[in-house]
């Protein structure tokens, strides 16, 4: 039969299989006109155009205006979630060129910005704050949630080495902050020229990979403020850089 995803009230949960997602209908965690999704469906649908409800006690009538209302509310929710994406959706020449031009400290961004996700698809209690700032502890199970993620793999099954694509990272992470703090003028450009998100971009691929065939019509998520913040400092480092290399040569 295949496990589904439901989505209430725009949060999204699961895998879940039939028999468990009736318990949940009947126990009130559940209604049967929120959505669901598997691998082979073309779009999220009403549980109960897909699955077979056990039918309950008649509700009350509800007036007109309530009844739109509930339309009205049912619609939205549908719309809002029609693209759940599960983890932060940017091109890859995005991913590089950010990582670049702040000097790697959108590779930071990006481990928070994705626990972030993870924290409100899941509803998991954790900081995703702090994990972008000691990046080097959580990168590596980052990585291996994005590879086994359920979701992503019924579109695109990716196979990259998590563990030794993160303990790279974290290397040549702790390098280019060796290189940075050099004496040399030319250190701190040397430094952020090392190509750190070389490690993290097959991950972004195989999320733009599941995501583009899942949902064709999804876009790229919007530059957020604090993408527009980490590339400006970065920039400002560039420019810091090469304006003390032509002074002192």
């Amino acid at each position: 039969m295949g496990s589904y995803f439901v989505v209430r009230a725009t949060v999204q949960s699961g895998p879940f299989e039939e028999v468990e997602i009736v318990r949940q209908i009947q126990e009130g965690l559940l209604s049967p006109d929120d959505v669901c999704w598997k691998a082979g469906m073309a779009d999220w649908r009403p549980i109960a155009t897909v699955i077979t409800v056990p039918r309950q006690r008649p509700t009350p009538t509800l007036p007109i205006s309530v009844i739109g209302q509930s339309t009205n509310r049912t619609q939205d929710t549908a719309t809002a979630i029609s693209n759940p994406v599960p983890f932060l959706y940017i091109s890859n020449q995005r991913f590089v060129v950010s990582s670049l031009a702040s000097f790697g400290m959108f590779d930071a961004y990006w481990i928070y910005k994705n626990w972030r996700y993870v924290k409100e698809r899941d509803k998991i209690s954790i900081y995703p704050f702090w994990r972008g700032i000691f990046a080097v502890f959580f990168c590596h199970s980052l990585l291996r949630r994005i590879r086994d993620d359920e979701l992503l793999k019924t579109a695109h099954v990716e196979t990259f080495d998590a563990g030794t694509l993160a303990t790279t990272w974290v290397i040549l992470r702790i390098v280019s902050g060796m290189v940075s703090n050099a004496a040399a003028p030319w250190a701190l450009i040397v430094g952020g020229l090392i190509p750190t998100f070389l490690c993290l971009l097959p991950a972004q691929r195989s999320v733009n990979n599941s995501i583009s065939k899942t949902w064709p019509d999804q876009k790229y998520h919007k530059w957020s403020v604090g993408q527009i913040i980490v590339v400006s400092l970065g920039l400002l480092f560039w420019v810091t850089a090469l304006y003390t290399i032509s002074s002192e040569s």
